[in-house]
């Protein structure tokens, strides 16, 4: 049985005085682009990630492979407004009471007859995960911020967002550096490495998914795609060649290609909850 997890190798970059490792490196695709175009095609059966790497091996290596998207963990559903209200106590703390209420949190009230509300011009939770690679242009998200920030005081709005960026990676110093110096109004931006348990939870229980990975290859999808939307979570994506098989633009959520597109994005949708829940649905 044959899996193609990625259509294509590239060549090489030339580098000078690297002659010889560039020389092993070119057998090595040599070799490993026969096994793809020449041992693939004796396989039994095939599948891919996408339609488009779908596409790709049937043009470039006369291959028909089947379709299986990636399915999320069970663990990742949507959660009921208590189990948020005991996710937000647990990851934000709470907040003093009033005597309307027996306990609080920046989302949240429990009141005195233990039935848990939202509460009004509550902050939108907005999450994000990343490798903190090169592949994943957070760069974006630090312009598309200090745009959101400045439309919103602008606009003298009431709006606010806390963002929640999780994960691990070679560029994470680098951006908690950036965010660390800035100086928000409206916005708060959270980097936290997550156990496994409060992943979902996270997801279950926020506003707003934003995904930065950009496929190299325009063939694969993101998994943590996957996982929002598992959760009913609204999905801000940025675009490439076959994301729109994964999110449908305006259905579950919006593609953006800039910093413009995204602070506008998040803007327009703080002030309209109606259309987060649609996008739910």
């Amino acid at each position: 049985f044959f899996f193609q997890a990625q259509s294509g190798i590239r060549a090489s970059p030339r580098s000078r005085g690297l002659g010889d490792v560039y020389k092993r490196q070119r057998c090595f695709v040599a070799l490993m682009k026969f096994y793809e175009t020449k041992l693939g095609r004796c396989a039994n059966g095939h599948f891919c990630v996408s339609r488009a790497m779908q596409r790709d091996l049937l043009t470039n290596y006369k291959i028909r492979a089947e379709v299986l998207y990636d399915k999320a963990n069970q663990r990742f559903c949507l959660l009921p407004l208590p189990e948020r209200h005991a996710f937000y106590t647990k990851f934000f703390g709470k907040e003093e009471a009033t005597s309307h209420s027996e306990e609080e949190t920046q989302f949240t009230k429990k009141h005195n007859s233990g039935v848990i509300t939202y509460k009004e011009n509550r902050p939108m939770l907005v999450v994000s995960s990343s490798s903190y690679t090169p592949d994943e242009d957070f760069e974006i998200l630090v312009k598309a911020l200090d745009i959101l920030e400045d439309k919103l005081t602008r606009e003298n709005s009431e709006s606010s967002f806390i963002f929640v960026l999780t994960g691990k990676g070679p560029l994470k110093d680098h951006f908690s550096s950036i965010f660390s110096a800035k100086v928000y109004k409206h916005l708060k931006v959270i980097m936290r490495w997550l156990e496994p348990d409060d992943y979902p939870k996270l997801l279950g229980a926020a506003d707003i998914g934003i995904c930065f990975h950009y496929s190299s290859s325009g063939f694969d999808l993101p998994m943590k795609v996957v996982d929002m939307f598992a959760t009913q979570l609204p999905v801000l994506a940025v675009g490439y060649a076959s994301i729109g098989e994964l999110v449908k633009e305006g259905t579950n959520g919006l593609i953006f290609s800039n910093e413009d597109d995204l602070s506008e994005q998040l803007r327009v949708l703080a002030n309209s909850k109606q259309r987060l829940e649609q996008f739910r649905d």
